[in-house]
């Protein structure tokens, strides 16, 4: 799952999707998160549980998976 602008707001470290992300987590969900989202909002790695992971560009990624049979889904 790839977040950006307010999406990274459910991954936050201590919030009510912590536990709900770290069991999805276990099972294989990679929760990526785009790095000038956080610069925006003034966040770091660390206000991310384990779990998370920071990639310089959502857009990249999401190509990256579209090219190795993933589907991208807007909500």
């Amino acid at each position: 799952m790839v977040v950006h602008a307010d999406g990274v707001e459910g991954l936050r470290a201590g919030g009510p999707n912590t536990d709900l992300m770290g069991l999805l987590a276990g099972h294989g969900v990679r929760f990526v998160v785009y790095e000038d989202t956080l610069r925006s909002r003034s966040l770091s790695e660390k206000d991310f549980p384990g779990y998370g992971e920071v990639v310089g560009s959502a857009i990249v990624e999401l190509i990256v998976k579209q090219a190795g049979g993933w589907y991208y889904i807007r909500s």
